[in-house]
């Protein structure tokens, strides 16, 4: 049963991070960005991407009320047959859900080569450079970078540039190494491989690379000698090579980047938008993360099972001799017996006999049959009956089995032979 519910749990979870990750994205949309918070734009684009894959696997309970709980022995499974493992239709579907598997698998592995050829790519550039500390970082001068752009710890310019707009390019670059934008991308990059079916991620990353070139543009413009001749050179256009794990000092949104350095810092409702931000999240929560569950019965152990007699009350479904004392299980002292032991002998003589049967498998039927059975003072088995059926066919089959088992040895209590009455499960699982 647990297997059955986390299989279905993970068929759900792609669709999901989905929904979730496009709920993010319509508030950032409708909240944050407009804000022009760019810090706030951030952090709540890193943490779209994280929340957006964690949520879904979280499991908030949120229990219905207790059903009155059912005294039984422990559970046994019904052992199948070796004919009767999982039908046609189940078979299909697993192979199907296999065929999906290797193929996330597949495209997984596809992007990961491709990452890496990439990250390979700036490293050869890296080797084969002229390098130099500049303006206290490292800048790599090669004739293979036509688009000036920066990675990890060091900025890439080419080689032929003049002085005062490689300044403002190492300023713009070193910006973005201050603000560690980096690390964004490559987790970016990571998300994206293992989420490679989710679109949504892909328009976050594009958002979030964005928010990175406003950062670094404030920043270098702040420090920058002349604000008019840093506009100018971001309207220029420069094409070349540029790996997109990197930051490329040429972007389409030139537009969009001017009139953002031109706005104000912007401060009003600013709170009020990092306030909505939380129960905008706790709904993401109670919508992906709570699961609704039912409490199982409580399932006692063997040894608490009640041992009754029933006494002349005429609404008792199992009347008993009068000469018969009615007792609880508590005061008895000589339990029933099964062939020289318990009832879990009684279990394992029932699982060595039970068949599956066919129309249930065939029809991928399956769940617990709960019998109740009286063990008589000469220590057959009578009053069999179904406390909870799941199929005609699997209640006839656990009733077969039960009707015949052999002969127990009564219980006694005070040394007079007593009555005992059993709730005993049987569960009928396809594997």
């Amino acid at each position: 049963m647990l297997s059955s519910i986390v299989h279905q749990s993970l068929q759900l979870y792609p669709v999901q991070v989905i929904l979730c990750s496009a709920l993010f994205w319509l508030f950032y949309k409708w909240v944050v960005e407009s804000g022009h918070q760019f810090s706030l734009s951030r952090g709540f684009l890193l943490f779209a991407l994280a929340a957006s894959a964690i949520i879904p696997l979280l499991s908030i309970p949120v229990y219905a009320p207790a059903p009155i709980p059912i005294i039984t022995p422990a559970d046994y499974q019904a052992t199948p047959l070796s004919d009767i493992f999982i039908g046609g239709a189940i078979e299909a579907k697993n192979n199907l859900i296999f065929l999906l598997f290797l193929v996330y698998i597949t495209v997984c592995c596809f992007l990961t080569v491709k990452l890496c050829i990439r990250l390979f790519s700036l490293y050869k550039i890296f080797r084969s450079g002229d390098k130099k500390q500049e303006a206290g970082c490292l800048v790599v001068y090669s004739s293979k970078v036509e688009t000036p752009f920066s990675f990890a710890q060091a900025i890439y310019l080419p080689k032929l540039l003049c002085s005062s707009e490689e300044a403002l390019f190492i300023l713009h670059e070193h910006a973005h190494l201050k603000s560690r934008h980096s690390l964004d991308v490559l987790f970016h990059e990571i998300i994206s491989i293992i989420f490679w079916f989710n679109p949504i991620f892909k328009l976050i990353g594009h958002e979030l690379k964005k928010i990175h070139e406003y950062q670094a543009d404030r920043l270098a413009v702040s420090e920058a000698p002349n604000a008019h001749i840093y506009h100018t050179l971001i309207a220029k256009e420069f094409l070349g090579f540029s790996p997109k794990i990197a930051h490329s000092f040429h972007s389409s949104i030139t537009k969009k980047r001017i009139i953002m350095l031109t706005k104000p810092f912007p401060t009003k409702f600013a709170t009020l938008r990092v306030a909505l931000a939380i129960p905008f999240i706790f709904l993401n929560l109670m919508l992906f993360s709570c699961k609704s569950k039912t409490q199982e019965p409580i399932d006692l152990p063997v040894e608490e099972v009640m041992v009754v007699a029933y006494g002349t009350d005429e609404t008792d479904p199992f009347p008993v001799d009068n000469d018969i004392p009615e007792v609880r299980f508590e005061t008895v002292e000589v339990k029933p017996q099964f062939e020289g032991g318990d009832e879990n002998t009684f279990a394992r003589w029932v699982a060595d006999r039970i068949n599956y049967p066919k129309a249930a498998k065939d029809n991928g039927v399956q769940g617990r049959v709960m019998l109740t059975f009286l063990v008589d003072v000469d220590g057959s088995i009578r009053d069999i009956l179904v406390l909870r059926s799941v199929d005609p066919d699997l209640d006839n089959e656990a009733i077969r089995v039960i009707s015949a088992s052999p002969k127990w040895i009564p219980g006694q209590n005070e040394g007079k032979i007593v009555k005992v009455r059993y709730n005993f499960p049987i569960i009928f699982q396809l594997r």
